[in-house]
This record gives structure tokens, sequence and C-alpha cells, in this order.
């Protein structure tokens, strides 16, 4: 009997992410501001890689499939890209995303303590308030553990012939639904937090 499970778990990344952190928050402001240009450079190189399969049934790419809800949907997706031959890009996409995903969360979790540090500069963010900034940056460092999940859940269901069960597209969805709310709140700390700093300078 065959299991359709997903082996990999976000736990263990977490748990490096929160170390990551820890050692992104002992740098000073102009180690995390070149930090940032260059993982906002990496971010933007390594997702012009990225192939794009955008079809009619796919107007969103691999985000549709991560995003299908069930298993019949899933399996349309995954034969319309074997149609028209797009199905190679497909797995190339995913797995192009690896070093996305490192160069994405990196840059949330280093813009939002480099925002945390402007904004107890400006009377924001009250000194003896630690580890704001740092909170926002596990977030966004949990959202490429996530992410990181998702894609390994998602690469079985581009096999050619896969049997792709409801379990797997519903972890697949959890998995993305928990990436995107992750970098949701990291981006506004870092969008949010300078506005903010600027209101109050007034």
């Amino acid at each position: 009997m065959r299991h359709d499970r997903t082996r990999s778990s976000p736990s263990a990344s977490f748990h490096r992410s929160e170390a990551v952190d820890a050692v992104l928050s002992g740098m000073s402001a102009w180690e995390l501001a070149l930090l940032f240009a260059l993982g906002v450079a990496l971010t933007v190189l390594t997702g012009s890689l990225l192939p794009r399969v955008e079809m009619p049934e796919a107007r969103r790419g691999i985000v549709s499939l991560q995003l299908a809800r069930t298993a019949p949907r899933a399996r349309a997706l995954v034969e319309a890209w074997q149609c028209r031959g797009m199905l190679d890009a497909v797995r190339w996409n995913v797995r192009l995303d690896f070093p996305f995903l490192v160069a994405y969360s990196l840059t949330l979790a280093v813009g939002c303590l480099l925002v945390e540090q402007a904004a107890t500069r400006s009377g924001l963010v009250a000194d003896g308030v630690d580890g704001v900034g740092a909170v926002f940056a596990a977030a966004g460092l949990a959202a490429g553990a996530f992410d990181f999940a998702e894609n390994v859940a998602t690469l079985p269901m581009l096999r050619e012939g896969a049997v792709i069960s409801p379990a797997r597209a519903r972890t697949v969805i959890s998995l993305a639904a928990l990436k995107f709310a992750l970098v949701v709140i990291a981006a506004s700390w870092i969008v949010a937090a300078p506005v903010a700093s600027l209101v109050a300078a007034r």
C-alpha cells in the first residue's frame, strides 16, 4: 500500500532560523544595511531565474498549483502543464525556488532588524523594549522554512503519473498560506515602522 505523505517539517528549519536571527541581531546598522542591499539584489537575481510557467489554467504559475485546494484541481493543472510540454519547466521553477526562498527570507529578516534600529533611534520603539524587530525577523525566516517544506511537498506532485492525494493537496495549501501570512507580517513591519517613525518625528 502506497502512502502519500510529506516527510519534511519546517520545525528543524525554524530552529535554525532562530540561530540565524541571533547572529543578525548582533550586527551594526551599516552591516545590516549592506547585507540588506545584497539580499535585495540576490532576491531579484534568483527570482529572475525562475522559469515562467503561467498558462490559461494557471494564471499565477506554480502558485496556482500550491493553492489548488483539492486533489482533482491539482491533477488537472499538472496534466495541463504536461500536455503543453511545460512540466520540466515547472519542476525547475520549484527547484530554483530553493535559492530564492533563502534570499528573500534572509532579506526580510535583515530588513526587520534594520528597521528596528531606525525605529529605536527615532523613539518609536523604546530602548527598554528589546526584540521587537527580532520577532518580525523570525517571521521572515519562518516564511522561508515553510516555503522550503512547501516545495518538498510540491515536487512529488510533478512526477509523470503521480498520484496526488487530498492530504497532500491540503498540506501544500496550508504551508503556502502560512508562508504568505508570515511574509506579509514581516514586510508590513518593514514598511509600517519607517512611516510611523516619520509621522512621530513631526
